[in-house]
């Protein structure tokens, strides 16, 4: 029945429609209230736009336009706090290209730098909503993440990261990652540096292009010392290998960021590497030269030459012999 009156409202104008999300909001008791939905805001707003005629976008422009009014007018309280996260969140799930002019505004004003909800900026939060209406053109957010976002918050790593990644600039969001690897970095950025690993790679960034970048990039690498830069790589290896069924390469990457070689060993990532991905010899080359001088078996002296199929057996025989030595051992 609900439903039934969400789109049968062609009498509602703009002021109507900012109205009643305000008293959605504020909880000022709307008409309909909607609480056979849910008490969440967000899922009352979600319920909403889902039931909305998707071909009426005349009408999805004035719910859009009141959400937005909404973040404009409501008090920048931390009573509010809430209310504006949900907001923001919502715009970012529902990714409203149309109305990026007006969300490009409400960064401009900068309503949002003092106010936090939890440990987030909500100003920050609502640049990375912006991110996903950007529609791939650098307008205005990568200026002002680097020239104004810096100074409010560490969370700034995470939107360059994550900013470059979506737009499918990989190699300047490694840059990025690749500085934060090298230096003393403040403690609460590896936090950040970490939400930023978890959501990027392999996302928006796949293990081939991160373990290429860092290879290439080996010569010059000086890792930071840091017990918190260590923290963040256990964190980052564990969570990949919890989540993704790439485990050679997750393995491979783990050794490289902890610069040793000891995962060389594991046969079970070797063989299901070389007999599932020889393919792609890119990685073939990589791994054969990293590991190169691991073992002194005379099948290993040369190891970077030959072919690439020689190589992957040469390491799966040595593999095999060394775990058998070990047996009889």
């Amino acid at each position: 029945m609900i439903d039934k009156i969400i789109n049968n409202l062609p009498v509602l104008n703009q002021d109507e429609w900012n109205r009643y999300i305000f008293s959605l909001c504020t909880k000022r008791n709307p008409i309909p209230s909607l609480k056979e939905i849910s008490a969440d805001l967000f899922s009352k707003l979600a319920w909403i736009y889902n039931t909305l005629d998707k071909t009426d976008k005349l009408k999805l422009d004035l719910f859009m336009n009141s959400i937005i009014q909404v973040l404009r007018t409501i008090p920048q309280t931390k009573n509010n706090a809430q209310t504006i996260y949900l907001l923001i969140y919502f715009i970012h799930e529902i990714k409203p290209i149309r109305h990026r002019s007006e969300l490009e505004l409400l960064i401009r004003d900068k309503l949002f730098t003092e106010l936090y909800y939890g440990s987030d900026n909500l100003h920050l939060l609502l640049v990375k909503a912006y991110i996903h209406v950007e529609n791939n053109k650098e307008l205005y957010i990568e200026e002002h993440i680097n020239n104004y976002c810096r100074d409010v918050s560490e969370y700034t790593t995470y939107l360059l990261i994550y900013y470059y990644s979506y737009l499918g600039k990989p190699e300047k969001a490694l840059e990025i990652i690749l500085i934060n690897f090298e230096s003393d970095i403040p403690n609460d950025r590896y936090s950040e540096l970490f939400n930023a690993l978890i959501d990027c790679i392999p996302q928006y960034i796949d293990f081939k292009k991160i373990i290429t970048y860092l290879i290439r990039e080996r010569s010059q690498l000086k890792f930071s010392r840091s017990i918190y830069f260590k923290n963040t790589i256990d964190s980052f290896i564990k969570y990949l290998k919890e989540n993704f069924a790439q485990t050679s390469l997750v393995y491979f990457l783990e050794d490289i960021l902890k610069e040793n070689k000891n995962n060389f060993l594991n046969v079970s990532y070797q063989k299901d590497f070389f007999l599932k991905n020889s393919e792609n010899k890119e990685i073939y080359q990589l791994i054969s030269n990293y590991y190169g001088t691991v073992s002194t078996n005379d099948s290993m002296k040369n190891f970077n030459e030959g072919n690439l199929d020689d190589i992957a057996n040469t390491i799966i025989t040595t593999v095999d012999n060394e775990i058998q030595l070990k047996k009889a051992g």
